[in-house]
């Protein structure tokens, strides 16, 4: 399709155009609504003469490239299994923190902790072809702690030292990329510190469709085990200091105690409580 001039436009091409200005608040010769001119936009001066000119004509002078073409854009809300680490949106994510640690002149780093929201936009005909529009959690790493949180625990735990998880920041972000390769650099449009959302519990998840009510239960069934499994008798107090509670927990608890509830023949605080009775 040509866009020349005015005289050669279709009825359907006026009519892209007019709705483009309607969407974008403009007046009929492209330049805002209620704009005030010093002479007639309908006519255009060349020296002393003066020629009328059609409204689509300024237009088309004005904007050359044609914006009203460039609306072919999808946006696409990441979900969980998209927001991973190693994920393409994770190293995304990282490379933009990266930049943001170089702005804030501080002697503290930036870990991305969790995405809690990425949106993705793509354009065919126009540069950049990516937007993303992110909402990152991020741990705050003081000078003189390791490089990740696993680094971090076991060095707390060799120097004797209870672990403490870092001070959490959110980051609202826009960036582009100029190409949709994944190894196309990011860059920062905007960003700012917004407060940390809450993460999601099994509930919300089921409420927001994330995951069934039936796995959200065997989660949950499987947890329980797992804790009630974990509660080994024989590590307490009591069991230690008692001789007495000992020796009945040795010899008349096996009869009370089933798979469910033990682990590898380990008596648990449930059937502590039935031999008590």
């Amino acid at each position: 399709i040509k866009w020349g001039n005015a005289a050669t436009l279709t009825p359907r091409q006026k009519k892209i155009i007019d709705k483009w200005l309607k969407r974008k608040g403009l007046n009929q010769f492209g330049d805002r609504e209620g704009k005030r001119y010093k002479m007639s936009p309908y006519v255009k001066f060349d020296g002393q003469r003066g020629t009328m000119v059609d409204p689509y004509d300024r237009v088309l002078e004005k904007y050359p490239h044609l914006p009203w073409l460039h609306r072919s854009k999808k946006h696409y809300i990441l979900g969980e299994e998209e927001r991973t680490p190693n994920s393409e949106a994770w190293l995304d994510a990282e490379s933009t923190l990266s930049l943001i640690d170089k702005r804030r002149f501080a002697l503290s780093r930036l870990l991305l902790n969790r995405i809690a929201n990425c949106t993705r936009t793509l354009h065919k005909k126009r540069k950049p072809e990516v937007e993303l529009h992110m909402l990152l959690v991020a741990f705050i790493m003081k000078p003189g702690m390791s490089q990740t949180l696993e680094e971090e625990k076991i060095k707390k735990s060799h120097e004797g030292i209870r672990y403490v998880e870092p001070e959490e920041r959110c980051y609202e972000i826009r960036a582009t990329k100029y190409t949709r390769d994944a190894l196309c650099p990011v860059k920062i449009v905007s960003f700012g510190e917004v407060p940390v959302p809450p993460k999601l519990d099994k509930l919300d998840r089921v409420e927001m469709g994330l995951t069934s009510e039936e796995n959200s239960e065997s989660d949950s069934r499987a947890e329980r085990d797992e804790e009630i499994r974990g509660m080994d008798i024989r590590k307490t107090e009591e069991y230690l200091a008692d001789s007495d509670f000992r020796r009945e927990v040795e010899y008349g608890a096996a009869e009370f105690f089933d798979s469910s509830s033990t682990q590898a023949g380990m008596p648990t605080f449930a059937a502590k409580k039935r031999i008590r009775l």
